[in-house]
């Protein structure tokens, strides 16, 4: 039993550091990182990020380097506006499709790919395009496989089971845009029919001894030469289930330049040299918008021969290993991918400083992940970009609103416990350096340099005897008024109000370090009392209009060491100034005034020598000579404080 009691002892204790730990910054933003890393994965899976992956994909593609002769290898010869004109017709006749098939033939191309559909004849010159495309392997015509309850197209009657014949299909993405090659698919019998690009590439790649192989290791993948071209899963790259059927590989646009293209009509009247086209890949199709066969890519909409040659000129950089093919990363690195992002995001916001260096963090992670989805693509490797964005903005994002929400909760706290005891002011003060004065939820307290500012009334008892309670209380409360709003607006806060007379202190909560610091918190207390004096004037007269008594101050300065800190009890604490400053500015406002003329000057202000030291420059100053203060052993001398320094 005693076992059982110490293991659920340690368990309870266990669970209640963890508790500990979730509820402090770092764990909240722990559980925020895992909890939008999980969410994400999950929209991710569900194919919610699909759409904006593929947009930066295709902007990161944009970015990439133009090779500096894309068509090396390849030549478009396209059936153009120009040629309909020329033609006269439409479709293009037999006979002119086998005079443009005898000429290129002529100049030597390794491979000649036809994308333009022949199941039915055009005459004239039927006859003789049937025996160009029989007399030459080289040639390679295009067909389409029924689709549901769409038929397919054949391919010319005279090339059927020839092996001079690909297929036209074209896999359009969820966007319509053309990112995906099908290098073979397969019938409902089980045979294999080959794309005309794959067609075309095998024809020229043939002239280099390579050919089309199973992978060693991987015999449901194929070769071309050393280079294996893995078969593209449904989840590659920024994709989430996509349409499985066939060999599909990503298509890498070589560039955005289109390929040399020339029209029918300078390759029949021979403005174009052979060499254009000796060992090279000839593809033919229609280039004019009118004809309507465009395809949208990356780059835009191109005619669907240019789609054909580009995946063609792939495989041949593939088969010669120029190139191997685009790759994309594990499940399990594109998952540590996304969660990396997330804690990042946390933990940016959790170290953050100003707002403004919040936001140049956030943007600089930002430029980060784009610029690290780009640096992989031009390595050949196509990892997520859009979740971790995600993640790294929702993460930085809801982890500043919790910590400035319960900042927002902290500061409420401090205000309440400090606005009941001294100025909003000194509150927000304490609040900026709370890390300073705080420990354990109330300040410390500190040994500082201060000016201790006290003033009363004189003769405040005729003045209660001559005024009905409730009159004496707003006479009092609108004396008080004038005397804390001075206070604060000359920097120092209202320590204590006692009857009729307040204290305030000059230099605290931050502590002033520097004797010009110093010099400026006596300086300050010294204004103030002057300010009061000439608000005084105001006050007096509109209490004389009313019948009132007026009002005559003593104003006791002193600045030097003292203690700063919260007394009291639990249920009832002061934030206050201690020691022999604050005694010595109470003493020197309490002395004896029979001397002063308060007709002529209201507000008498009697200073520390300590005092004066720090404002003899600036105010016009009479010395009383030393004193005996009450309750004090030695003497301290007083100084008058006149009134400004006039030079």
């Amino acid at each position: 039993m005693r076992d059982l009691a110490g293991w659920t002892a340690v368990l309870t204790g266990a669970g209640s550091g963890i508790g500990r730990a979730l509820r402090s910054v770092p764990g909240i933003a722990l559980l925020v990182a895992v909890t939008v890393a999980a969410s994400l994965q999950f929209a991710r899976a569900l194919g919610a990020f699909e759409p904006l992956e593929l947009f930066l994909y295709d902007g990161l593609l944009a970015l990439e380097p133009a090779p500096e002769d894309p068509g090396a290898r390849v030549i478009v010869v396209g059936f153009s506006e120009r040629d309909i004109m020329s033609q006269a017709t439409y479709p293009i006749p037999d006979a002119t499709m086998a005079t443009l098939l005898e000429t290129l033939l002529s100049y030597e191309p390794r491979a000649i790919g036809v994308d333009f559909f022949r199941d039915v004849l055009i005459p004239p010159g039927s006859d003789r395009l049937e025996a160009v495309l029989r007399s030459d392997p080289r040639i390679v015509t295009i067909y389409t496989l029924s689709d549901g309850d769409a038929p397919g197209i054949p391919p010319p009657r005279v090339l059927v089971g020839s092996g001079q014949t690909g297929l036209a299909d074209q896999l359009l993405d969820s966007d319509d845009l053309v990112r995906r090659a099908l290098l073979y698919a397969d019938d409902e019998d089980g045979s294999q029919h080959l794309s005309l690009a794959l067609q075309v590439a095998l024809l020229w790649l043939g002239h280099e001894g390579i050919g089309l192989t199973p992978d060693p290791e991987h015999p449901e993948w194929i070769r071309l030469g050393e280079t294996t071209l893995p078969q593209m899963p449904g989840d590659f790259g920024g994709y989430v289930d996509t349409d499985p059927r066939g060999y599909q590989i990503p298509i890498e646009y070589d560039g955005h330049a289109p390929f040399r293209v020339v029209s029918v009509s300078d390759v029949l009247a021979g403005r174009v040299p052979a060499e254009a086209f000796a060992g090279k890949m000839v593809f033919f199709g229609a280039v004019a918008e009118s004809i309507a066969d465009l395809r949208r890519g990356p780059f835009g909409y191109w005619p669907g021969v240019f789609i054909h040659a580009h995946i063609a000129a792939q495989l041949v950089r593939h088969g010669l290993g120029e190139e191997l093919p685009r790759r994309s990363w594990s499940d399990a690195a594109e998952m540590a991918w996304l969660w990396l992002w997330c804690l990042l995001g946390a933990l940016i916001a959790i170290v953050r400083g100003s707002l403004v260096g919040l936001g140049v963090a956030v943007v600089a992670g930002f430029a980060v992940v784009v610029a690290g989805g780009y640096a992989a693509l031009l390595s050949g490797w196509w990892i997520p970009v859009a979740p971790p964005l995600t993640g790294w903005l929702l993460c930085a994002g809801i982890v500043t609103a919790y910590i400035s929400r319960r900042e927002a909760a902290d500061r409420n706290a401090v205000m309440q416990l400090f606005a009941r005891h001294v100025s909003k002011r000194v509150a927000r003060d304490i609040w900026e350096h709370r890390d300073q004065f705080l420990e354990g939820g109330r300040p410390r307290p500190q040994r500082q340099h201060v000016t201790v500012f006290f003033v009363d009334v004189k003769s405040f008892t005729p003045v209660a005897e001559g005024l009905d309670p409730i009159e004496l209380m707003d006479w009092v409360n609108e004396l008080m008024g004038l005397l804390a709003s001075e206070a604060e607006a000359h920097g120092g806060f209202v320590d204590d109000f006692f009857g009729d007379g307040m204290k305030a202190d000059f230099g605290v909560p931050v502590p002033r370090e520097t004797e010009e610091e110093w010099r400026e918190d006596a300086v300050a207390a010294v204004r103030c009392a002057i300010a009061i004096e000439a608000k005084l004037a105001d006050l007096n007269r509109g209490w004389l209009e009313r019948g009132q008594p007026t009002g005559r101050l003593r104003v006791g300065i002193d600045s030097g060491f003292a203690v700063v800190g919260q007394v009291g009890s639990s249920d009832r604490m002061k934030y206050t100034v201690l020691g022999d400053t604050a005694n010595t500015a109470a003493r020197l406002e309490s002395l004896a005034d029979d001397a002063h003329d308060f007709e002529a000057k209201p507000v008498r202000v009697l200073v520390s020598h300590r005092t004066r030291d720090l404002i003899a420059s600036q105010f016009e100053l009479y010395d009383h000579g030393e004193v005996t203060l009450k309750g004090k052993t030695q003497k301290v001398r007083a100084i008058e404080v006149l009134g400004p320094r006039i030079d």
